[in-house]
């Protein structure tokens, strides 16, 4: 579930637009604070379970904590750090290609889409 999480929070994040109305912007505020939520109960579930000394040790977990703490500051100072904000959004790219290397599910869906796009290109220009 946290892979598919990570999915849908990077395809809901590809949705924002420059002038979009007010509605999606509020809808793409709150699916935001829904999938930081998220993450922060995944980091929460995975202290709990590994334990504090396991949890630093693993990159991946000092690697949430910085994004929890980033997305945490942005949150706090609302629109004066849009641009830090956003900043930290990307950063969750990051986090999608390095759960990329360890989850299969998330391997699979890259790369059925990576060999699936050049046909469905296809059939959309013919």
């Amino acid at each position: 579930p946290p892979a598919t999480f990570l999915v849908c929070n990077i395809l809901f994040m590809s949705l924002a637009q420059r002038n979009s109305s007010a509605e999606m912007q509020e809808f793409l505020s709150v699916q935001n604070d829904v999938f930081f939520g998220l993450m922060c109960a995944e980091s929460f579930l995975v202290l709990l379970g590994w334990g504090p000394a396991m949890f630093i040790a693993d990159p991946g977990n000092r690697f949430d904590i910085l994004l929890i703490a980033g997305t945490s500051v942005c949150l706090a100072f609302g629109d004066a750090l849009r641009s830090a904000a956003q900043g930290v959004r990307v950063l969750r790219l990051v986090r999608l290609f390095r759960q990329m290397q360890s989850n299969k599910l998330i391997k699979a869906i890259f790369e059925t889409v990576t060999l699936s796009a050049p046909q469905v290109a296809n059939i959309l220009v013919v």
